[in-house]
């Protein structure tokens, strides 16, 4: 008797139903630990990614406003160009100003590139992390670009083959080249050549038609450059759109 009362006891103390509940339940809180671990490493993960597309965003606005500004700056320049070089044709049949004859030859001879950077876009493709940027017409709008920026050099190409194997070559030959001290950099010194000595010598060379044309030839290659640069600065524009689209998102969700 003793005995079965001894076993009826054991039986009591090892309950198979409270074993398993404790088993589960010490399950439930092991899975419960593992899910909220990952949810919060998750948590971290999408919340460093969202700051590092940000700043590719940031940096990449910041590129396409700087090259937005330098292209508004070259572009301002050729519009002068092209009102000087009018003028001097006119020159040729109709009276006009000494000073504006001068700043137009000084111009002949200048040209400007289109320094814009792509930096910020090439060390976000380097790194692999283009993919960050997840709107697909902000990426499709970026490599466009990038391709339609590629053609500037050869635009600009042109018009300064023209000044180095024509003008020059020209003005060398008629031996004006040093006598009107033309200016060729932003930084060079005045000329020791007076506005009115200089305009005589041009108005000399505007007898010879093969100047005229020369000048005709410059005009067109300034007004070809600007007709290319014109969509350019739409699509930087329009990029720069996105971009600002896809930073206020961002801010939202944050």
């Amino acid at each position: 008797m003793a005995n079965r009362y001894s076993l009826g006891g054991d039986r009591r103390r090892s309950n198979p139903l409270s074993s398993i509940l404790r088993v589960i339940l010490e399950l439930v809180v092991i899975v419960l630990g593992i899910y909220i671990a990952f949810r919060v490493d998750r948590w971290n993960d999408g919340k460093e990614q969202q700051m590092l597309k940000k700043k590719f965003l940031q940096e990449l606005k910041a590129e396409a406003s700087a090259n937005l500004e330098e292209l508004i700056a070259d572009q301002r320049n050729r519009r002068v160009q092209v009102l000087l070089f009018e003028k001097l044709i006119q020159a040729a049949s109709r009276q006009v100003a000494d000073d504006t004859i001068r700043m137009a030859i000084d111009e002949l001879l200048r040209h400007r590139f289109y320094s814009g950077t792509n930096a910020a876009f090439d060390n976000i493709v380097a790194s692999g992390n283009l993919r960050l940027i997840a709107d697909d017409s902000t990426r499709s709008k970026l490599f466009e670009l990038k391709r339609f920026e590629s053609k500037a050099p050869l635009v600009e190409a042109s018009d300064v083959d023209l000044i180095n194997n024509q003008i020059e070559p020209y003005l060398t030959r008629r031996q004006v080249l040093y006598l009107l001290e033309l200016k060729l950099a932003d930084n060079s010194p005045e000329s020791t050549v007076s506005i009115e000595q200089s305009a005589r010598v041009v108005r000399t060379l505007l007898t010879d038609r093969t100047f005229i044309d020369l000048i005709y030839l410059r005009l067109s290659r300034v007004r070809q450059t600007l007709y290319f640069e014109t969509p350019l600065g739409w699509r930087l524009e329009e990029l720069i759109e996105l971009l600002d689209q896809q930073l206020a998102n961002i801010e939202i969700d944050d």
